[in-house]
Order: C-alpha cells, then sequence, then structure tokens
C-alpha cells in the first residue's frame, strides 16, 4: 500500500516497486474480480511516477530515477486496456487523470519509432554507398 494507492512487490526484501514486473502481474490480477479495485490503485500510483513518457523500472520510497525500461509504459497501457476489456467501463469511469500519462507513453514512443527510423535510413545509405564501391 501506497498512500491511498496500491503497489505490487517484486523480488522483496532486495526490491520494492518494481515497475515492468508489478505491471506485468496486473494482467492477470485484473481477471480476477476482488483485485480490480487494487489494479486500478496500482495504475494510478505507476502513472503517477511518469515523466516525459517513461514509468520507473524501480521505486523506493519516492525515489524513482531507475528508467532503464523500455517496455514499462507499454505494459502500463495493456493494463488499462485489459482493465477496460474485463470491466467493461468506459476509460474515464474509473482510471480518470491515466489518460495524459498514457498518451505521453504513446507519443514518446512514435517519436522515438522515428528518430529509430531515420537512422536506420541514414544508415542504409551510409552502408549502401559503401557497397557501390
Amino acid at each position: 500500500k501506497r498512500d491511498d494507492l496500491s503497489t505490487v512487490l517484486a523480488g522483496y526484501p532486495w526490491f520494492l516497486d518494481w515497475g515492468r514486473d508489478t505491471l506485468i502481474v496486473l494482467r492477470g490480477l485484473v481477471r480476477i474480480k476482488e483485485f480490480r479495485e487494487q489494479v486500478v490503485r496500482i495504475i494510478r500510483a505507476f502513472a503517477g511516477f511518469e515523466r516525459a513518457g517513461s514509468i520507473p523500472n524501480v521505486i523506493r520510497g519516492e525515489f524513482e530515477s531507475n528508467r532503464d525500461t523500455c517496455d514499462a509504459p507499454l505494459y502500463l497501457i495493456l493494463a488499462v486496456r485489459d482493465y477496460i476489456d474485463e470491466t467493461k467501463l468506459l476509460y474515464d469511469d474509473e482510471i480518470n487523470g491515466t489518460k495524459k500519462v498514457l498518451k505521453a507513453a504513446a507519443m514518446t514512443y512514435v517519436a522515438s519509432a522515428a528518430v529509430a527510423i531515420a537512422n536506420l535510413l541514414r544508415l542504409l545509405t551510409i552502408v549502401g554507398g559503401r557497397n557501390r564501391d
């Protein structure tokens, strides 16, 4: 429990709130009616740590600088989608306030993909030019 929010401790006592693992667990927890309220609190907890589209990989109290995960934001998006699929509730009914977090995460991936594609095309141009010689 984190204030009025919830979390999953993965790897206790060595790790506390482990972002990626916690968000993966939500995919199963959401299928059990008795855990859906906790699922919403966990989603809200991790959404509250979003910065520039990223979600922390490890949270220790309020310390959340470890963001060495590229897929935690995707698992957050999946957790919200799974919640909506399981409950048949509209997005804003239960998880209000996380929409901007999900949008930031999605836009970060879109921007990253655009940069990656541009770099790949640049590399292919360089390699292609060398093969002609």
